[in-house]
């Protein structure tokens, strides 16, 4: 399998290759040596798992939600050793549509432009108002 330099390195690839491909992704599990040290990474993507109300009510009482979770699998599981970090598990399977333009879809990826920040700083500046 893959292997990367440091954690940094690894969670970027991992980054960029949700971006490419079209999904958002979660860390989901993450485990430490004595020394507190990462030694454990998980990644999932965010659609993974199932909708668990938090809510305890009756049945009758609940109204039915729609929920991003669709029990997506895909998942890569990071380990570090002999100082390097090893992907030791990838499931590539997704159970939900992609996006081409995942960036403009998720709210993880949207940004205000450099140009957009100048306006705002300007305005800011000038005292204008709401």
């Amino acid at each position: 399998g893959d292997e990367f330099m440091n954690w940094d390195a690894a969670e970027r690839q991992v980054q960029n290759y949700a971006m490419k491909v079209g999904f958002d992704l979660v860390k989901r599990h993450l485990e430490k040596n004595k020394h507190d040290e990462i030694v454990c990474h998980t990644f999932e993507c965010k659609t993974s798992g199932k909708y668990k109300a938090k809510k305890k009510a009756d049945n009758e009482d609940v109204c039915e939600c729609k929920s991003a979770k669709v029990n997506c699998s895909w998942r890569v599981n990071l380990n570090l050793s002999g100082g390097t970090v090893h992907v030791t598990l990838l499931n590539k399977v997704h159970n939900h549509s992609l996006y081409k333009k995942i960036q403009d879809v998720s709210s993880k990826h949207r940004r205000l432009s450099p140009e957009m920040l100048n306006e705002v700083e300007f305005l800011v500046n000038i005292g204008c108002e709401a």
